[in-house]
């Protein structure tokens, strides 16, 4: 029996749902343990240390 792979959601939904989580994440139930408790304590050392890292990201392309 051959299985085809059939998506429920296509690719924009799934950018939308990748955004929505990126501009207002879940911090009762997060992926990333350590960075809520981070964003949760100093929202603003939280933000410095993104965007830190997003330039040394983006320097390695």
């Amino acid at each position: 029996m051959e299985e085809k792979w059939r998506p429920i959601l296509g690719v924009e939904s799934i950018l939308i749902s990748v955004v929505s989580l990126l501009s207002d994440p879940n911090l009762e139930s997060p992926a990333n343990i350590d960075a809520s408790i981070n964003l949760l304590r100093d929202p603003e050392g939280y933000r410095k240390r993104i965007r830190r890292l997003v330039r040394r990201s983006v320097e390695m392309i």
